[in-house]
């Protein structure tokens, strides 16, 4: 049966942080570690059971060439394999790989190469001539080599450590048998010196390109998400204008039976209302499709100097009746976001307007905008006088997609600038500090 494709249920992370890179990169490295190992099993199963057939060969036709100690040793090898890739394959059937079991593997593996290269020790007197003469010790840097499609720094390391010290004790005990070490002791240990150092390069060249394949999934899935959430408020919209129809129509009926003037006053109001709703419901559509679109776009730089700049411009004529300060120092470190300048100046207007409209019945009448730079990023605080977050909203709201205070609002906007955020390796918290706080973090551009 192969290993089931999702985590384990101890390796789902808590809500609101499935969507975070290093949970996507965990779980394909999982993923393709499960096969790997899996694969690493069946391997060393088949190759143990081989062996063991071939001295077995071997023993019947030249049993006086074999010792009782080399039947020990194979015997040995061949019940440490099987077990050890049974253990393996059990523990993956319908559960992804984890660290211990790549750890496990690593260190066993090291240990059936040490006990193989052993062997050689227990041939006849005048058939061995030391483990550097035998070309059976380039198994030693090949299996360490190999470890690296275990994708993980500590099997690596585990691997080097345990043949290292299985090989360095051979050694010592051919030095203390009276063979020759020494000449060839210098060319071995480069080889094996620089397996050690390309298997723990080429480890985290592979973790950083899985990291990569997490970022271009996670954007695919906010792509993905966005738009199912767009289409909830296409969805709005098509009731705006049915209702926009629905007045029409019994306007008609109004002006064709003469009804009084209090009656059409009520529809055209009715009327207006409903355009209004619907320009709004429009113009909100339009700005959050730009902004999952920027979501997905391969991170940029931009200024946040410019974007704060050209945001609290479009507020003043958005909302007149906002206050926006804006007092920190010039941030001159540029960062990453995708869709550039422009595309960060919408979802700082975008926060600001969101202060303004508060939890729908109340909202701001000031906000103030705060920058600090850090080493590696640059905070922006959007503080505003509003009501703030409702407490048991503060671990949804921006992060779960669907909660809103606000009558008739969709609850997408905080978690759409999230997504973007997170795209480009930035984050969005939500606190109460004397009213509603939102700290957005920018990844400094290289």
């Amino acid at each position: 049966m192969p290993p089931s494709n999702s985590p384990n249920p101890a390796e789902v992370p808590p809500p609101g942080e499935a969507n975070t890179i290093e949970w996507i990169v965990s779980v394909t490295i999982a993923q393709a570690t499960t096969r790997t190992e899996r694969r690493f099993a069946w391997l060393r199963m088949g190759f143990c059971l081989v062996s063991l057939g071939v001295f077995l060969l071997h023993l019947v036709r030249y049993p006086a060439d074999v010792h009782a100690s080399q039947i020990a040793l194979e015997l040995s090898i061949a019940a440490l394999g099987v077990c050890l890739s049974a253990w393996v394959l059990a523990r993956t059937r319908d559960r992804l790989v984890d660290d211990s079991v790549k750890l496990a593997c690593a260190g066993l593996d090291g240990l059936l190469v040490t006990i193989a290269l052993a062997g050689n020790q227990l041939s006849p007197a005048g058939t061995y001539a030391g483990l550097l003469s035998s070309l059976d010790v380039a198994i030693a840097p090949l299996t360490i080599l190999t470890s690296v499609l275990r994708v993980s720094p500590r099997a690596v390391l585990t691997s080097s450590l345990v043949i290292s010290a299985g090989v360095a004790t051979l050694l010592a005990i051919d030095a203390a048998r009276g063979l020759s070490v020494s000449p060839k002791l210098p060319l071995y240990a480069s080889y094996h010196v620089a397996a050690v150092l390309l298997a723990h390069y080429f480890t985290a060249r592979a973790r950083e390109i899985f990291g990569r394949v997490g970022q271009v999934a996670q954007r695919a899935q906010g792509a993905r998400q966005s738009v199912r959430a767009l289409l909830e408020d296409h969805h709005d919209l098509r009731s705006i204008l049915t209702n926009l129809q629905l007045g029409a129509d019994r306007l008609h009926e109004a002006l064709q039976g003469g009804e009084e003037r209090a009656r059409l006053a009520t529809l055209e109001a009715s009327l207006g209302a409903g355009i209004a709703a619907l320009t709004k419901g429009a113009e909100t559509t339009r700005n959050r499709a730009l902004l999952a679109l920027e979501g997905t776009d391969q991170p940029s730089r931009a200024s946040v100097d410019e974007a704060l700049h050209g945001a609290i411009a479009e507020a003043k004529s958005l909302a007149p009746d906002l206050a926006v300060s804006f007092d920190s120092a010039p941030v001159v470190t540029p960062v990453l976001f995708g869709g550039g300048t422009a595309a960060l100046a919408r979802l700082l207007l975008h926060l600001l307007i969101n202060a303004r409209e508060g939890n729908g019945s109340a909202g701001a009448a000031t906000v103030r905008l705060v920058t600090r730079a850090r080493r590696g990023a640059v905070e922006v605080d959007v503080l505003d006088d509003g009501p703030g977050f409702s407490p048991a909203l503060l671990g949804k709201l921006g992060r779960d997609r669907g909660y809103t205070t606000k009558t008739g609002s969709s609850g997408i906007g905080l978690w759409l600038a999230q997504s973007s955020l997170q795209a480009a390796g930035g984050s969005l918290t939500l606190s109460n500090a004397g009213g509603g706080c939102v700290r957005i973090v920018l990844r400094a551009a290289p």
